[in-house]
């Protein structure tokens, strides 16, 4: 994914599988109803998949509404300052309200009772929905700065990639382990973390 902070340090860690797990669970409960009503306008196998990174001064997280057998995605980023020394706010503080970023977003995009909208969204016609945030926009989520910015792209297409370079290449295996138990330190996944994550 690529960084909206512009700095010389692209190098960053993956966020546990576990957690991006839990984050696509809470969508698919949230948006439950607007996902049966664009199963009804004719998309199918929907899922909503999570992917993130810590870099040294940023959190990125991106949520994709992706259906299967198309190459595009509904994707919706987030992004937010981050200092690692800093005991408050924690990666994990500031990863909940990136979640409720993306989740501000996709309530606009999935609203059920805006058919119109969905019907868009069933045309795989993001570009025609003028609120959409296709440039890094700033939010406030809990009197905290948060950019948003919505696109196709389509985060499984990253995830085999990922997986081509694990199986392919040990170095690249040994290195995205050595960042993912970094990160791991970070915040706490599980259930003791289901409570703190919701979308608004």
């Amino acid at each position: 994914m690529e960084k909206r902070i512009r700095t010389s340090s692209a190098k960053s860690s993956s966020l546990p599988v576990d957690y991006l797990k839990m984050v696509g669970e809470i969508f698919r409960t949230n948006f439950d109803d607007s996902l049966v009503a664009l199963r009804k306008l004719g998309m199918e196998e929907l899922e909503f998949v999570a992917r993130g990174q810590i870099f040294p001064d940023e959190i990125l997280l991106a949520v994709s509404l992706i259906e299967a057998n198309q190459l595009a995605a509904n994707t919706v980023f987030a992004s937010c300052e981050f200092d690692p020394k800093a005991s408050q706010p924690t990666a994990e503080d500031l990863l909940s309200i990136c979640v409720d970023a993306v989740g501000t977003v996709f309530s606009a995009l999935l609203d059920p009772e805006n058919t119109d909208r969905l019907e868009q969204v069933a045309a795989r016609s993001l570009a025609a929905i003028e609120e959409a945030p296709f440039e890094w926009t700033e939010v406030k989520i809990e009197k905290r700065r948060v950019f948003v910015r919505a696109d196709k792209s389509n985060l499984t297409l990253d995830e085999a990639a990922d997986a081509w370079l694990r199986q392919h290449d040990p170095r690249t295996q040994e290195e995205i382990e050595a960042e993912e138990a970094e990160t791991e330190k970070l915040f706490v996944t599980g259930a003791s973390a289901k409570g703190k994550h919701s979308v608004h």
